[in-house]
This record gives C-alpha cells, sequence and structure tokens, in this order.
C-alpha cells in the first residue's frame, strides 16, 4: 500500500489533520506513507515515512517526478493548485478536501470525515508523531497567531491571568515574528514579580513539540500552538474573537474554550474591521477567572 498525503500549510491544519492520519496508519499499518508540504507541515511528520517540502514555483514538476504510482492520492489542503496537482497525481483512488466554511463541523472531523469510504476506525488518536513528556507544573503562553493581529488577546491579560498560577514556572512560545508580544509579556510578568522563560524564537519544531507535551496549563489564542497542546491533551486555556468557535476549538478533553460570542463574531478577519476588537479587549481577565473558579 502506497499513500500519498498532500498536508495543509499552517501548523494548526496540519496538526488537526493527525486524527484522519494516525487512523490511516492503524487500517493499513505497513504502508508507504509520503507526505507533500509546507517545511513546517513536514516536520510534524517526518517521522512516519518520506517528506518531499513543497516548493511553490516547481509543484506541478515534483509531482511529475514521482514515477511511482499510489493507492491513496490524499489532499487535505483545499485550494484550485492543489486539485490540480492532486489530478496529476498518479493515483487509484483520491480524496480531494473540499472546505466549507459554512459547516460548523470541527476540522479534526472534517479531516477524518473527507476518508468515511475507507472504514476507519472513528476512535480517533489526535496525537502527532512526538512523544509526550511528563507533565510538570509549567504553564505556557501562545500570545501570538500568524493569521492576523485580530486573533491575538491582549497582552496584559496573558500576563494577569498568568500571575494567578503560583505554583508554576512560565514559559513564553512564539515565531521570531512574534517576539514583541513576548517581550511585553514577560516585562508585564516583572510587575507580578514573575521570571518568565522566554523561548519566543528559539525552538524549532520538534523542541517546541517536546515543550509544549510537558506543560500543565497552556493560555493561547486560536493558534498553532493552541492546537499542538489539544494534540497532548493539555490542559488548554484558549481565547476565541474572530474565528469560529465551532470549527477550531482546542479538540481534546481538558480544552477549555472562552468567548464573547458578540454579534460581529466570527468575522474572520485579520484586523478588526469594526476597529475597536471588543471580542478580545471586552473578554477581561475576571471573566476568564470568574469561570475557571
Amino acid at each position: 500500500m502506497k499513500i500519498f498525503i498532500y498536508l495543509p500549510n499552517w501548523l494548526g491544519d496540519a496538526i488537526m489533520a493527525a486524527g484522519a492520519i494516525n487512523a490511516l496508519i492503524k487500517k493499513f499499518p505497513n504502508a508507504k506513507i509520503t507526505f507533500y508540504g509546507s517545511f513546517i507541515a513536514c516536520e510534524i511528520y517526518k517521522n512516519l515515512g518520506e517528506i518531499i517540502v513543497e516548493k511553490k514555483g516547481e509543484r506541478l514538476k515534483q509531482i511529475k517526478n514521482l514515477k511511482q504510482e499510489f493507492d491513496l492520492g490524499i489532499s487535505f489542503k483545499a485550494s484550485i493548485s492543489s486539485k490540480v496537482l492532486l489530478f496529476m497525481l498518479k493515483a487509484k483512488k483520491k480524496f480531494y478536501f473540499n472546505a466549507n466554511k459554512s459547516d460548523n463541523t470541527h476540522q479534526v472531523l472534517k479531516y477524518f470525515n473527507l476518508l468515511k469510504e475507507l472504514n476507519l476506525d472513528d476512535n480517533l488518536n489526535t496525537q502527532i508523531p512526538y512523544k509526550k513528556l511528563k507533565t510538570r507544573k509549567l504553564l505556557g503562553i501562545a500570545a501570538g497567531a500568524k493569521y492576523g493581529a485580530a486573533k491575538c488577546y491582549e497582552p496584559s491579560y496573558f500576563a494577569q491571568i498568568a500571575s494567578t498560577f503560583k505554583d508554576h514556572k512560565i514559559i513564553l512560545f512564539g515565531t521570531k515574528n512574534e517576539s514583541d508580544i513576548c517581550n511585553i509579556i514577560e516585562e508585564e510578568l516583572k510587575k507580578y514579580s514573575i521570571k518568565a522563560i522566554n523561548l519566543c524564537g528559539k525552538t524549532d519544531i520538534k523542541k517546541l513539540c517536546l515543550a509544549v507535551s510537558s506543560l500543565d496549563y497552556l493560555l493561547a489564542n486560536d493558534s498553532g500552538i493552541m492546537h499542538l497542546g489539544a494534540s497532548y491533551n493539555v490542559n488548554v486555556l484558549a481565547f476565541f474573537g474572530p474565528t469560529n468557535i465551532y470549527q477550531t476549538y482546542p479538540y481534546c478533553k481538558n480544552g477549555k474554550l472562552f468567548s464573547l460570542k458578540l454579534p460581529c463574531s466570527p468575522c474572520a478577519k485579520r484586523v478588526c474591521p469594526l476597529k475597536h476588537h471588543k471580542c478580545m479587549k471586552d473578554l477581561t481577565p475576571e471573566i476568564v477567572l470568574k469561570e475557571l473558579r
């Protein structure tokens, strides 16, 4: 059995595909899998098979260079280009993901349902293929969101909530581009006499996975790191404003979602179109802490 999998671009979406991918491996344990996609998506699954990192200007050439014929060709990516590439692929059976934005089914289940006719085990294992470390008294903060500023909770709010976890060490996560927001939270925490471990821009995917897997709590926006925490069933406290709470909430037993569910939400915009960002600013630490109590 040979399987070709075109992964989603974004870290969070790639992680949410783990349930379907693990079910495929359970059904076809001896399958040889080729993963194709962005560098960050391929890094998640590189231990499970061959990886081919997508080169945007050479995608057709990359697919044509795959001389072998696959039994299954699967695209978890929904775009015209991915549909064309899947058409070009030599595969006996093909599955193309058609994103229905009006469907409030969770993305984890959408990916799984794409392969429904294969009769996969629906007792989903959504953990990505990096071993989970022992849980420690650590609280992580993932304050960035690559999609845009509208997804981001207030830095001072993160710090205030984190300061109430008196027996936890605090770790800040993010990319190099999110260093500013991590530095702001680091300074805010100092007001509570808390010295945080700032790992912003200092972790590769493997180190990020290992660090997040050891957390007791994770405070996060709707982001890739939030989905990473959910994959390891960390106690995820997720703050949602402009995104759909039904499609991308932390898919785990220990996830808790906070949202004001304002009439203007979910707008799905990168920047607040009304210029007030109330979906996040009015979701105060007092509201969150009251719910936690």
